[in-house]
């Protein structure tokens, strides 16, 4: 079925997107620079 607010999901999903994006980056720099 569709999902009741779009705007809400597509929102949740680049929420989630930046903070894995964040917790990637920081583990790669975190890794290279230790």
């Amino acid at each position: 079925g569709e999902h009741p607010d779009w705007d809400e999901y597509r929102e949740a999903m680049v929420s989630g997107r930046r903070v894995l994006i964040t917790m990637t980056v920081d583990h790669v720099y975190g890794a290279r620079v230790s």
